[in-house]
């Protein structure tokens, strides 16, 4: 591994992207020719092991390559994570509403559980409030274990290492990092891509709560987490109730039982299902691996919809669900299985209940996918509260 240094001291240049450095945005010298290529490459995370060389277009797709094969052979896999709403969740000091600050005080000022870390910061420098996602530490130190660990967020990038510093103190789980200031400097500033990372496709897992930041054919790649709103700002932005925010109700979700232990698990089920047979082929695809696992996930489940998805089918939960092997019907009849609902006075609501099926509300199938089993149809009961969480 090469000598860690400080990302700060340019040069010498980390690596070039569009002929600019992706470190500290100056041009690339003329006597930094490369391969003679031209361009550079195309995209490029931050990598601690490649962090002193100078990498053009040309080599970029060997280090992706050998990068992916070293993984593999330390029987690891790569995995990229969000930030916002996946491992944290922030809010500036000016966004945090009356209603919600006496339990941040409260919460900020309690020490933590036995044998665990404080999860809510108030990082004066950046005027922000931070709440760490329960089970985030623990899921990264184990996640470690089994795969590469990447952060690929649209924040700033001092915004994303302040988070680092929280979530990684030691510096030793996170591979790398890259943030908006790194994107804006290739052609899909608008979007995440996985051209950015050194690995190959079919090595790399993308865990997210917005599949939309990413391109279509990279859906297979991954794994949709449910959306973290700790703070009631972060409710507001996507058009829920403020009040339904977890500091507004004075609650955090469940430590071993939330969402992060809940996906550790799938992807401790990926990693097993891919190295079954001890020898792997780099011919293999995790893709495939996790296309296998979801297409039995809700197998024999016949689903019928209220009020949840459009009547012409395209929805993307309709099409969620019969990718994970579940029937989906618009009409109900004896056979149907499960309700999907948000209100419990709906009609067909009332059916469920009345002739015996399961009535569950959406996050049932979300927490599915990225369980990779099904859930409890307890866990996910439709309540009046349900009409207004996000």
């Amino acid at each position: 591994m090469a000598r860690k240094r400080e990302r700060s001291e340019c040069p010498p240049h980390p690596g070039f992207i569009k002929n600019l450095c992706f470190q500290c945005g100056q041009p690339k010298p003329e006597s930094d020719g490369g391969d003679g290529e031209g361009d550079a490459t195309q995209g490029l995370l931050y990598h601690k092991d490649f962090a002193e060389f100078q990498i053009s277009q040309g080599s970029f797709e060997r280090l992706r390559e050998e990068q992916a094969q070293r993984a593999l052979e330390h029987r690891k896999l790569m995995l990229v994570l969000d930030l916002d709403h996946t491992l944290v969740n922030s809010a500036s000091f000016d966004e945090v509403c009356a209603e919600e600050k006496p339990f941040l005080e409260s919460m900020y000022a309690r020490d933590p559980p036995k044998g665990r870390s404080k999860l809510l910061h108030k990082l004066d420098d950046l005027q922000l409030w931070t709440k760490i996602r329960p089970f985030a530490l623990e899921f990264l130190a184990q996640a470690s274990k089994l795969f590469d660990l990447y952060v690929y967020t649209m924040g700033t990038r001092i915004y994303a290492e302040a988070m680092l510093k929280l979530l990684d103190p030691t510096g030793v789980l996170f591979k790398g990092l890259v943030s908006r200031n790194d994107n804006d400097l290739t052609d899909h500033r608008d979007r995440k891509d996985l051209d950015t990372v050194l690995g190959q496709e079919s090595s790399v897992l993308i865990v997210d709560d917005l599949p939309e930041a990413w391109p279509e054919e990279q859906h297979k790649n991954l794994i949709q987490i449910d959306r973290y709103h700790f703070f009631s700002s972060s409710c507001k932005s996507f058009g829920f109730d403020e009040s339904s925010s977890l500091a507004r109700r004075g609650i955090d979700e469940s430590h071993s039982g939330g969402s992060l232990a809940s996906l550790l698990q799938g992807l401790e089920t990926i990693h097993r299902d891919f190295f079954q047979y001890g020898e792997f082929s780099f011919l293999e695809d995790v893709r495939d691996t996790v296309s296998e696992l979801r297409s039995h996930i809700l197998e024999g489940c016949k689903l019928a919809f209220s009020s949840v998805v459009p009547i012409d089918c395209e929805d993307s939960l309709w099409i969620l669900c019969e990718g994970l092997g579940a029937e989906c019907v618009l009409e109900i009849d004896d056979s149907v299985t499960h309700v999907v609902a948000m209100d419990p006075e709906s009609a067909r609501a009332r059916w469920a209940v009345e002739n015996g099926k399961h009535l569950v509300n959406p996050s049932w199938m979300r927490a599915a996918a990225f369980r990779l089993g099904r859930p409890r149809e307890s866990e996910f009961q439709v309540r009046k509260l349900d009409l207004e969480k996000p």
